[in-house]
């Protein structure tokens, strides 16, 4: 049967911009990490070397910049000579060796830097300058090795396009759970009214510091994540397989493949997932639910921000807080002083954060309250079984004669079940 013939760069776009890169693996048309994450590096090394080499040295601006670009073409060229490659060859993709230089030259030239005898803040004890030298070249050893591994994860996870999907599903989920919202905030708000009339939580909220208060945010969306994501509510074995031809065109509107007649494959068929599809999939589930969270969340904090502002003034929050307010907003309306202070939105947040956490665990035993959230996602998962069996069955087709000519159409995995042979 003839097999379509598929662009890579459309089919890698349209799994990139739904947070679902992992599902190109074995199909013939992903790229590597390293290839896909070697344009963030480049320029977050010139960066780092252009405009922090002169300051780490204490030297001017001019020769500091100049000992940079030098020490940049070194490093671009020995790395060329070590891959056998022409000397001043573009990087195409990033390896152990142009890793261990993203982080081991500019360690190196912290050890040379003359701005670490620095004067020692009481108690801290002193060091000989070399010690010094050696401790701060470690950090920024360890700082440089940090920026690397969030750059790799950024680019395997697809996570940049996971926060793209979460702001377009924030977008969609006002319409489509306008019913549910309904029904759910006012419940939330009777549960939560009274919290944010209660001295010791403003005591407790509004006084913590502000490491200590974006942990505790975060540790409520973590548990909530971790609930949603271990009920195993997304059915995956039956979102992956296609009883019959209709169903698997249905799964295929809307992405490169619609339409195409040769993309209809012999039914029925299963895509079969490996350990980290099956969590990317979840993943993209689990956010679908948390942008109906974030939604309600949203209204319950503007519900308590504009009741804090009518009801709570400056002396009630002196008194629960034991602090004077830090007011962003003011308006005197005969002897009332009406606020909008840091405390009132740290109590807020809190509540809209806990509110969205309820929500989560409610609507993990509660199929109405799920329904809406997780309509879109059931949709994208299914698109993107059904497009990842037609690339899995096209195989060499899908890719460009330059790469066929490599022998990479070996990279194509057969993971489909009742799927016709791959026709030459």
């Amino acid at each position: 049967m003839p097999l379509p013939v598929i662009g890579s760069m459309t089919t890698e776009r349209w799994f990139r911009q739904r947070g679902l890169v992992t599902l190109l693996d074995g199909t013939g048309v992903e790229s590597t990490a390293g290839v896909r994450a070697a344009p963030a590096l480049v320029v977050i090394f010139l960066v780092i070397m252009l405009w922090g080499v002169p300051d780490l040295l204490g030297v001017p601006l001019l020769p500091g910049a100049l000992i940079a670009i030098g020490t940049i073409v070194v490093t671009w060229v020995l790395a060329n000579l070590a891959r056998r490659r022409r000397p001043f060859a573009p990087v195409a993709r990033i390896g152990w060796i142009e890793a261990l230089a993203f982080v081991g030259v500019p360690s190196a030239l912290a050890l040379f830097s003359p701005r670490i005898a620095f004067a020692l803040e009481d108690g801290v004890p002193d060091m000989p300058d070399g010690m010094w030298r050696a401790v701060f070249a470690l950090t920024s050893a360890i700082l440089l090795f940090l920026i690397l591994a969030a750059v790799y994860l950024v680019v395997v996870s697809g996570l940049g396009s996971l926060v793209s999907l979460l702001v377009r599903e924030l977008l969609g989920a006002v319409s489509r759970t306008g019913g549910t919202l309904a029904t759910v905030i006012p419940v939330l708000l009777g549960f939560v009214f009274f919290f944010f009339l209660n001295p010791g939580v403003w005591a407790g909220i509004a006084n913590v510091d502000g490491l200590s208060y974006a942990a505790l945010l975060g540790f409520l969306l973590t548990c909530g994540g971790l609930f949603v994501g271990s009920q195993k509510q997304f059915d995956l074995a039956a979102l992956s397989t296609f009883a019959t031809t209709s169903d698997l065109e249905e799964a295929l509107r809307g992405t490169p493949v619609e339409g195409d007649p040769a993309a209809r494959l012999k039914t029925p068929a299963h895509c079969s997932l490996r350990g980290r599809q099956t969590f990317n999939l979840r993943l993209v589930a689990v956010l679908s639910r948390l942008a109906t969270a974030s939604v309600l969340a949203a209204a319950v904090f503007s519900v308590f921000v504009i009741l804090g502002f009518i009801v709570i003034g400056p002396d009630t929050v002196l008194a629960w807080t034991k602090t004077d307010p830090s007011v962003l907003f003011s308006l005197r309306i005969g002897r009332a002083e009406h606020i909008v202070c840091w405390q009132q939105l740290r109590v807020a947040g809190f509540l809209a954060t806990f509110s969205g956490f309820n929500y989560m665990l409610v609507s993990a035993t509660d199929a109405r309250l799920r329904q809406d959230a997780t309509d879109a996602a059931v949709v994208i998962i299914r698109q993107a079984c059904a497009l990842r069996l037609v690339l899995l069955t096209a195989g060499q087709t899908l890719l460009s004669p330059g790469e066929a000519s490599l022998g990479t159409a070996s990279m194509a995995s057969p993971e489909i079940e009742g799927a016709p042979p791959r026709t030459s």
